[in-house]
C-alpha cells in the first residue's frame, strides 16, 4: 500500500517537473538524502532535484532543497500523512543501508527518475557520494 502510494506520487512529480521544465522524464531526477548533525542526529530525509544530471541551485548558489508536501506532492496540505509515513520508512532504510555498506548515512543518496519519455516508470538507485551502490525498487525501501 505504501509503495504504491509513493510510486504514484513520484511518477506524478517526475511528470510535472519534466513538463514544467520542458525536458524528457528521464532528464529529471529527485534525490533523497539525510544530513544528520550533532544538533539533529536523526536521519530525516531531505530532497533536491537535478536536470540533465546537474543539481538545481538557488540564486545564491546553494542547493535548491524541495519541500515534500508543497514541491513533491504538489499540495498545500498533506491530508493523508504521506510525508510522515515516508519519513519513517526512509529513516529506517538509511540506517539499514549505512550499516550494510559501512558508510556514513550523510554520504548516501536515493535517486528516483523517470525511466524514459514513453513509459511512466521509475528508475531508482542507491548512491554513495557519486558512485552507484545498487539499483533499487520502491519495495526495497518501503518493505513490500
Amino acid at each position: 500500500m505504501v509503495k504504491e502510494h509513493v510510486e504514484k506520487t513520484m511518477k506524478k512529480a517526475v511528470t510535472t517537473y519534466a513538463e514544467k521544465l520542458g525536458v524528457e522524464k528521464n532528464k529529471v531526477a529527485f534525490f533523497i538524502h539525510t544530513k544528520p548533525t550533532a544538533e539533529a542526529p536523526e536521519l530525516l530525509p531531505r530532497y533536491f532535484y537535478t536536470v540533465n544530471g546537474v543539481p538545481v541551485k538557488k540564486e545564491d548558489g546553494s542547493l535548491h532543497e524541495l519541500r515534500f508536501t508543497q514541491d513533491i506532492l504538489g499540495k498545500k496540505f498533506d491530508l493523508l500523512g504521506t510525508e510522515l509515513m515516508a519519513k519513517q520508512f526512509l529513516a529506517s532504510y538509511f540506517k539499514t543501508v549505512s550499516e550494510e555498506f559501512k558508510a556514513k548515512a550523510n554520504s548516501l543518496y536515493i535517486m528516483i527518475k523517470g525511466s524514459d519519455k514513453d513509459k511512466n516508470e521509475l528508475d531508482l538507485a542507491l548512491y554513495k557520494d557519486n558512485t552507484v551502490l545498487k539499483t533499487l525498487d520502491l519495495g526495497q525501501i518501503f518493505g513490500e
